[in-house]
């Protein structure tokens, strides 16, 4: 494994690293051919990275026009969950707390360009919180959210 510190050398210092990473992420300097910027891996022909339940791809969000606005897509939500918007800012911890939650934060990233912070934003998460419940989602969906998703996905445009 490599530590920051060799990273960071390989990279010129910190500040080479910053300014890397942020033209990068400005579209400056393009992503590396086989990287999955959504799941941080990189793929190769024989085997794709490992999180299969999407969507879109950050590609694809950056030329799509039409979007649907965070209202339509928790109007999508509420009505699948059956759970109101509130229902869904509210906290709950264990691995079966608040279904709806999760499976908004995963919805979200999926149907519309928001980044995870302003999920969060919308779920009154961290961003962190919003990344490591949508990893949990795709990783290994809980029983209660397996349903969801699957309709979530069935109803997706093409």
């Amino acid at each position: 494994w490599m530590n920051r510190e060799t990273l960071l050398h390989l990279a010129g210092g910190r500040a080479a690293f910053a300014d890397f990473i942020h033209a990068v992420r400005q579209g400056s300097i393009p992503w590396p051919e086989r990287f999955d910027a959504e799941s941080g891996w990189l793929s190769s022909a024989d085997r794709p990275h490992p999180w299969t339940l999407h969507t879109a791809t950050i590609r694809d969000r950056k030329v799509a026009e039409d979007w649907p606005t965070v209202d339509e897509t928790m109007a999508r939500i509420t009505a699948l969950t059956g759970v109101n918007r509130a229902e869904l800012r509210r906290a709950g911890r264990g691995r079966g707390a608040n279904a709806a939650r999760r499976f908004a934060a995963w919805a979200l990233s999926r149907a519309t360009p928001l980044t995870q912070l302003e999920i969060g934003r919308e779920l009154e998460m961290s961003a962190v919180h919003v990344a490591s419940t949508i990893r949990r989602v795709e990783k290994s969906p809980h029983p209660s959210l397996r349903a969801w998703i699957e309709q979530w996905l069935a109803a997706a445009p093409s």
